[in-house]
């Protein structure tokens, strides 16, 4: 063996010592992926240029294939794993193992150890991230991800039945939780998960299972559990002498109040909510003094008002927790009773100048644990540490909310989709087309508004779907995606309008409506309005930092610019549209005069994603700028291969700037570079 693939959760190659490889681009990740998948057999050098290139008969793909190739043999140290002929590829069998032929190799195995070592090689989706422009290559790599999701769950609830058959039903229990984090719907692992409370004793846990079981079929599925599941309740239902009294669903609602902390307060909690709601209960103070409960609540409180601020996720007002909490003892019990579909809860522990503060995000209907952390500071300074860890938790809390209901959406029956469910498959669209800014991801976008549509048509009122809808076309006439972007800029001016109609308080709206007020109509001082507006309703989302970084830019603040677009890399480092942060933070150090800057982050941007155009024309303009004239020239030669409807109406449609000057200065760059076209400056005032 030559070399080792991981290819669940992404993409990483190593060498049998354990040292990894770095592979120069996305693209050789793709095709050695697609050979080792198919080690063996013969792969057509058109078939791999339509997957990843989208054309077979085009020269210049040939060539770029050729060079793929030969990257990939330069980086393996020329290991002899490929055989290449002039119209045919071909991985050496047994050259190339990969964690997948591993994990499916002991799948069907019965053996504890080896269970548990498949349990362990699934991290995640097979290659989480890729996509593939040939259109049958991408209904296999789905097909694949799907079998092999359903597999991982098989071979967790095997395993946790050979660890409840060796006694240890703590490990057997986690290893459920587990299968439902990948499979809410895996009524098996919701069985076996009852019988262990009853072969525990533990009746009411295991009548409380069954019923989030059963909440979860209706309200996902439209069904009932199977009989074998309802045979294990009636189980524990004998072995109770009566059933536990609960508090009358009336009373309860008229002891909380009926009160959320979200623009429709006052409205009854038995209003059924199309989008998730997220109870926090009051944090625990562990401190074993009861002076120090007010850190607790501050905590609270402070977590309840900045989650908010998103309007997508309905928070439970605390006095409803607070009185579920004292009342019912089972917090998981308690969010359902309110509604939620998600809960947050903590601890606080203060000793020896230390402050411990622990929090979980669950799942109120599987209670499985979707997110958990620890935080550990020094307690010289009680309300720098509240802030400080308030904003950790909340940044950690909205991407695993969001990913929870973007795996729940998909795996819905499309009989039964409402309104929200349309939004978060729309969302799973967009994150594909703005992970990875090739011209083929404009049909994700397009695919998205078809959706966003259908959610519209289901909920006019939805402020969220009119604000996915603005940034789907923002995003076509940024990426080139379509011929006519003035009029696509339009229409991302209507829906965010109409998005802040809808919800003034939703920032995600304001933000929108700032970009657009900019590109549309060179507002800048109202666009600067909005895209503040947005930061102060939600300090910590990186797209409102990111547009206030563009029309900052634009306006003629390129150094206030800057400091927008490095908090959006302080935020999110690992952000999926980096390659446009460093794009635009490339043209802010240009106009700052920054020329070595400028090209250093262009180059960076070009890497991560060689198909941002963005990133291109930042590179060709500070290569102008820099003098670089062989290297300008041909970076011009690729943007226009990429780009070969690059015009002077396009740069006035999508560089708005404010001064002429630094129009002049952004042509200047392109006339060096060699450009022959004229970028008109009259636009520029």
């Amino acid at each position: 063996m030559e070399l080792s693939l991981i290819l669940f959760g992404g993409f990483a190659a190593q060498r049998p010592d354990g040292s990894v490889i770095a592979l120069p681009t996305r693209k050789a990740e793709a095709l050695l992926t697609i050979l080792a998948c198919r080690a063996g057999e013969t792969q057509p050098r058109e078939r791999l240029m339509a997957l990843l290139w989208g054309d077979r008969a085009d020269p210049q793909a040939r060539h770029s294939l050729s060079q793929t190739l030969t990257s990939i043999r330069r980086a393996l140290g020329g290991a002899a794993i490929m055989t290449m002929e002039r119209d045919v590829v071909t991985l050496v069998p047994g050259a190339v193992e990969t964690d997948v032929d591993r994990f499916q190799r002991l799948a069907v195995s019965d053996a504890l150890a080896d269970l548990r070592l498949a349990a362990e090689l699934y991290r995640g989706p097979f290659l989480d991230g890729f996509k593939l422009r040939d259109a049958v290559c991408e209904e296999w790599l789905q097909l694949e991800r799907d079998r092999l999701h359903d597999l991982a769950v098989s071979v967790l609830m095997k395993l946790a039945k050979c660890q409840a058959a060796g006694g240890d039903s703590d490990a057997a229990t986690a290893t459920l939780n587990r299968a439902l984090a990948l499979d809410p719907l895996a009524e098996g692992a919701h069985r076996q998960i009852i019988r262990l409370h009853l072969d525990q004793g533990a009746y009411n846990a295991a009548i409380r299972r069954y019923r989030q079981c059963a909440d979860i079929l209706k309200r996902e599925l439209d069904t009932v559990p199977e009989p074998a599941t309802a045979d294990l309740y009636h189980e524990a239902l004998r072995h109770l002498d009566s059933r536990p009294q609960e508090l009358p669903r009336a009373a309860a609602l008229e002891a909380a109040g009926g009160e959320v902390a979200d623009s429709r307060a006052g409205h009854s909690l038995d209003v059924l909510w199309t989008q998730p709601a997220i109870a926090v209960f009051p944090f625990e103070n562990l401190s074993g003094d009861a002076n120090q409960a007010y850190f607790a609540d501050g905590i609270t409180e402070d977590i309840m008002t900045a989650l908010s601020c998103w309007r997508r996720f309905p928070v439970i007002a605390r006095n409803s927790t607070a009185f579920y909490r004292a009342k019912l003892g089972d917090v998981a019990r308690a969010a359902q009773e309110l509604g939620a579909r998600y809960f947050l809860q903590g601890s606080v522990r203060r000793t020896a100048g230390k402050i411990r503060i622990s929090v979980q995000l669950v799942d109120a209907n599987s209670g499985m644990q979707i997110w958990a952390q620890k935080y550990d500071r020094d307690s010289d300074d009680f309300f720098a540490v509240q802030d400080e860890i308030t904003a950790c938790i909340v940044q950690n809390i909205e991407p695993q909310l969001s990913r929870a209901e973007l795996h729940r959406a998909l795996r819905k029956h499309p009989d039964n989709l409402d309104s929200w469910d349309y939004t978060q498959r729309a969302l799973v669209r967009l994150y594909g087309a703005f992970s990875h800014l090739h011209e083929y991801a404009g049909a994700d976008a397009a695919e998205a508004r078809q959706l966003l549509h259908k959610a519209i048509e289901l909920d006019p009122s939805s402020s969220y779907a009119y604000s996915l809808l603005a940034l789907s076309h923002f995003h076509d006439a940024l990426a080139g995606w379509t011929k006519n972007p003035p009029r696509v800029l339009a229409a991302t001016l209507q829906a965010a309008r109409r998005a802040v109609e809808l919800d003034e308080d939703d920032w995600l709206s304001h933000a929108l409506l700032g970009i657009a007020l900019l590109w549309t109509s060179r507002q800048y001082d109202r666009a600067q309005q909005e895209v503040e507006r947005a930061i102060a309703l939600n300090p910590s989302a990186v797209i409102a930092h990111q547009f206030s970084g563009c029309v900052a830019m634009f306006a003629g603040r390129p150094a206030e610019a800057q400091a927008h677009l490095e908090t959006v890399l302080q935020l999110d480092p690992r952000y999926q549209s980096r390659s446009l942060i460093l794009a635009d933070l490339s043209l802010s150090r240009l106009l700052l005069g920054n020329v070595d800057g400028a090209v250093a982050d262009a180059r960076e941007a070009v890497r991560r994603e060689p198909e941002n155009v963005r990133a291109h024309h930042r590179l060709v303009a500070a290569l102008g700028h820099k003098g670089a004239e062989a290297e300008a020239r041909d970076a011009l030669r690729k943007l226009l291969q990429l780009q070969s409807d690059f015009s002077d109406a396009y740069i006035r449609a999508t560089y708005p700037f404010r001064f002429r000057q630094h129009m002049a200065l952004f042509a200047e760059g392109f006339r060096r570079a060699g450009w022959n076209g004229t970028i008109a400056l009259e636009e520029a005032g």
